[in-house]
């Protein structure tokens, strides 16, 4: 059974997560009222009220999971947060859903565990197509990790 802690700390990353969302869903339909011809300043002010409400919001609920994150897994926000391309939200998405990396102990594990390890389709003797990544995982997993890994590679670009 997993920690109260790890408990915990999905809870706030979920409720950060469903708050980005919901700011997305206002901040379009903002700005779907801005194209119409006739615009409702109230209608506007209220969503702009309530995006920064929000936004307020996941800032504290930030600092509420860095500071369970510090007492449940310190090492991890240590060694992870040092990768150059993996922010706040990454971290806590990898720690998360790995339960502090429990189950993971080589990076062979947690490219399988991200649904990232390449397969190759077969049946018999015909090899069917060309190698792919398993998506076996979370899709979210998958994108948090694979969008680390760009950013990575770009900012390796623009050092060279």
């Amino acid at each position: 059974m997993p920690d109260n802690a790890y408990f915990e700390s999905k809870q706030i990353y979920n409720t950060i997560r469903s708050f980005t969302e919901q700011i997305k869903i206002l901040s379009n339909q903002k700005h779907s009222i801005g194209l119409l011809p006739v615009q409702s300043r109230e209608g506007i002010k209220a969503l702009e009220k309530m995006i920064a409400g929000f936004k307020m919001e996941i800032v504290k609920l930030e600092k509420k999971l860095l500071q369970v994150f510090q007492l449940w897994q310190p090492e991890q926000v240590k060694n992870i947060s040092s990768v150059m391309s993996i922010g706040k939200r990454a971290t806590a998405m990898l720690i998360v859903a790995t339960q502090g990396l429990k189950n993971t102990l080589w990076h062979r594990h947690m490219v399988s565990f991200a649904g990232l390890s390449p397969v190759q389709k077969s049946s018999g003797t015909s090899i069917k197509g060309h190698p792919m990544i398993s998506r076996q995982s979370g899709k979210i997993l998958r994108d948090v990790v694979y969008t680390c890994r760009q950013a990575g590679m770009c900012h390796e670009c623009k050092e060279k």
